[in-house]
Order: structure tokens, then sequence, then C-alpha cells
């Protein structure tokens, strides 16, 4: 697999929530709903946010930047966790096997991106467990969760192929 890189009119249908919207206010007490579910954190300041709330995600993908700004690092021992390179405006078959790695291993994992972290939420969506929901961050706005399903895979597979991805999950 190739690096995958979205053009421009892609890049800018990215820019729309791939599930429901929910408002900051809302964050806290949504996140606290989730105990019991297979959840896969996208940004540091998602998998934060989880934490915050007493929910561990199956799977935290950070890159210690918020908005663009280092960001501390998040608290944990370091077990469990993986460093892979996926630079802006990408998916990276590193990052895209670790976290098909990571999912199917079913242990709870953080992988630490060196570059940035945005566009893996489309592999997360492929790869995690049916059921499963994919949070990441709408900056200014709140958090968006997609619940994983075969309709959303089959959304994510078409972007995925519009990137160049000639291989099926």
């Amino acid at each position: 697999m190739k690096d995958l890189v979205p053009d421009e009119g892609l890049r800018a249908r990215l820019r729309e929530p791939l599930g429901t919207l929910i408002p900051d206010a809302e964050v806290a007490a949504y996140l606290r709903s989730l105990p019991g579910r297979p959840v896969v954190a996208v940004g540091d300041r998602t998998a934060l946010r989880c934490m915050e709330a007493g929910l561990e995600p199956l799977l935290q993908i950070v890159d210690n930047r918020e908005m663009r700004r280092n960001a501390p690092p998040l608290p944990g021992d370091g077990s469990g966790e993986i460093r892979v390179a996926n630079p802006a405006g990408r998916i990276t078959e590193e990052a895209t096997r670790a976290i098909e790695g990571a999912l199917a291993g079913g242990r709870r994992t953080r992988i630490v991106v060196e570059g940035e972290e945005d566009l893996l939420v489309l592999p997360c969506v492929m790869h995690a467990p049916r059921g499963a929901l994919v949070l990441y961050g709408q900056p200014g706005e709140g958090l968006v969760a997609v619940e994983v399903d075969g309709g959303k895979r089959e959304g994510v597979l078409s972007l995925l192929r519009e990137m160049g991805w000639a291989a099926g999950p």
C-alpha cells in the first residue's frame, strides 16, 4: 500500500463530520454514558476527555499536539504504546498496519504519531469492531462519534479508494 493523500476536493469533504456531532457542552455526559462499548479515541484532546470521564478507550491515537500546538503527553506508563510516522495530510501504511494490529489484538493501545493523526480516523473505522465508536474532535464545535457498522465502513472504503487505495479491507 502506498501513502494515501486526499486531493483538495476530498479534503473539503473530510472537514464535515463522519458521524454524530456531540456539542462541547454535552461531551462529558455523553462519554460517561459509554462504558462497556469499545471506543477508539483519535486526537490528544479526545483521548484526554475520555480519561477525564473515566472511559478507557481500546485504542488512543495521539500526536502530542492540539490545534497545531504542542500538548503535554497524556498520562500513562508507556506500556502498550506504539510509535509510527504519519506526515500531515497522509495515511501511511505503517500507521494503518499499527491500527489494524492494535484493534485485532484487543489490548488497550496508544499509538503515538510523529506527524499528524487527523486522517487516521478513516483506517480506524475500517478496522474497529462492529458496534465500536470512533471518536474524534471537531475543533470549536465538539466531538464526533462514528458508530462502526457496514454502512460507515462502505462510506469510508469509498473515501479511501478515492485516495488510491486499491485493496479491500
